[in-house]
């Protein structure tokens, strides 16, 4: 995609506190390697906060823990859309 759209792909990451959970390193040289405009955030999960959230937008059962930082990644794209 990159070689071929003219301009940097928007590329978005989300990192935690927990250092055993951080993958943005390896985000960022994704990042460098393809030239991406490269978005992170780094974020504290709040899983009983948000699950009435995560329910409402899956709408079945879903046992997925991926569910939680889908969420936020998701979220902190939708806005940085409305923002550019």
């Amino acid at each position: 995609m990159a070689r071929w759209i003219g301009h940097p792909v928007k590329t978005f990451s989300i990192g935690f506190e927990e250092k055993a959970f951080d993958e943005l390193s390896y985000a960022r040289y994704v990042s460098r390697y393809f030239g991406s405009d490269h978005h992170e955030f780094v974020v504290k999960p709040d899983a009983i906060g948000i699950l009435p959230k995560l329910v409402w937008h899956y709408n079945e059962p879903f046992a997925d823990s991926s569910a939680i930082p889908t969420y936020y990644v998701a979220k902190a794209t939708t806005t940085m859309s409305r923002l550019s």
